[in-house]
């Protein structure tokens, strides 16, 4: 899911039918400072935060960490799966796929 498209109950009504998997994921346990440092660390003349100044990237990330933080207490309010992803995303994102691979095997 992705938070700017979507909220959590829309995509619970949509798409928790039975036979879809839904994973929500944001960043929240992440200072504001260090989210926009690894976003303009990682910067190509593509992505969509290169031209933004330090400033902008950093009121970006203050305001995503904040809204990440109620995507996480939607995500319990109507039963889906949160994953911070804000420290070892690797793992994370290896626990998804697991979780995925047990859910179609089963």
């Amino acid at each position: 899911m992705e938070g700017c498209e979507t909220s959590v109950k829309d995509c619970k009504q949509i798409y928790d039918n039975g036979d879809n998997l839904i994973y929500v994921m944001a960043q929240i346990n992440i200072d504001p400072k260090e989210m926009a440092n690894n976003i303009k660390c990682n910067d190509t003349e593509k992505d969509w935060s290169y031209r933004m100044t330090e400033q902008e990237c950093f009121e970006y990330c203050t305001k995503s960490i904040e809204k990440a933080k109620l995507l996480e207490l939607e995500c319990i309010t109507y039963g889906l799966k949160f994953y911070d992803t804000a420290q070892n995303r690797k793992k994370v994102l290896e626990e998804i796929m697991e979780d995925i691979e047990k859910n179609i095997n089963s």
